[in-house]
């Protein structure tokens, strides 16, 4: 306990001597003219005992249980996992003992260690899980007080090569809706045109439910999305014309825009049919996730509004 005790100097002087016991620890005195600098070291001792007192498994674990729960699963997979890494490394250690030098060094050896894939991480990869380890520490300075800074602030991030920007040309538009216009699966066009017209992605498409689908208004309220924060999206032009037409022949045994045909409960996979369409219309190096970058790049969608898109 804290015990903080004012005495009178043989000069008439007042000091403070602030004595701090806590069970496990040995006692620490010091005595000072001004009670602020007493309580000072009554609030450094404490941070000290609590850096002791746990380990980063500890802190880990109490992470995954209060944060991780309330991201996506996918995000949960992820941050479980290069948690997991950082526990074999540092589980052992008490906060007081994991310095900005302990965490560069793992660091290092996640850059030279193979992966179970007998891959090299690249430098994005190791910048992720700086990235969850420096998320750790943030919650357990703000909302825990277990450490009083975040060691991962003092490490600069490694560089990373420019991301990929693939873009559609309005050539390649026309032939991939074609394709897709022209696929076995019925439903790929409209898969396709809600993520070019949207700019949502993948998943968010694929698992978009017609309690979220306002055809009045002409828009999509998106829940399945990477943060879990719901955002709405509009549908316009021949995206909003072919999503009218699909709610006319909706399945009753499912509230899925999408569903799977092997159960309606989730949603529909298009990749097969999306690769297909790739291959007739000889568009090269090209994925889904891409469709996001060609919606941003043509204002106000003018190619999916052009007359020759919607004829069908």
């Amino acid at each position: 306990m804290p015990n903080i005790m004012e005495r009178l100097t043989a000069d008439n002087r007042t000091m403070y001597t602030a004595r701090v016991r806590i069970k496990g620890y040995p006692q620490q005195t010091a005595t000072f003219s001004r009670k602020t600098d007493a309580n000072i070291l009554e609030g450094r001792y404490f941070s000290q005992a609590e850096l002791k007192k746990h380990t980063f498994a500890e802190l880990a674990q109490r992470y995954i249980k209060k944060v991780v729960g309330n991201k996506s699963a996918k995000v949960q997979v992820q941050y479980k996992q290069q948690l997991s890494k950082w526990c074999s490394m540092i589980g052992n250690h008490s906060l007081a003992e994991i310095t900005p030098a302990v965490i560069s060094q793992c660091r290092e050896k996640l850059t030279e260690e193979p992966t179970h894939l007998r891959k090299t991480r690249t430098s994005a990869s190791i910048n992720r899980y700086m990235a969850v380890l420096s998320s750790v520490y943030t919650v357990a300075v703000r909302e825990w007080q277990w450490v009083e800074e975040n060691p991962v602030k003092k490490i600069k991030k490694l560089n990373e090569p420019e991301g990929r920007n693939r873009f559609l040309s309005e050539e390649e538009i026309d032939r991939l809706v074609q394709a897709c216009r022209e696929s076995k699966n019925k439903n790929l066009l409209l898969a396709v045109v809600l993520s070019l017209s949207t700019g949502a992605r993948q998943m968010e498409i694929w698992g978009l439910r017609w309690a979220d689908v306002d055809l009045k208004a002409g828009k999509a309220t998106l829940r399945e999305t990477k943060n879990r924060e719901t955002r709405s999206v509009p549908i316009q032009a021949y995206a909003l014309e072919l999503v009218k037409q699909k709610s006319k022949v909706r399945r009753i045994d499912t509230d899925l825009v999408f569903p799977s045909t092997i159960d309606p409960k989730k949603p529909f996979d298009f990749r097969k049919a999306w690769t297909a369409a790739l291959k007739k219309s000889k568009v090269a190096d090209f994925r889904w996730h891409d469709l996001r970058h060609s919606a941003a790049s043509y204002l106000n969608l003018q190619i999916l509004r052009c007359p020759k898109l919607m004829n069908q």
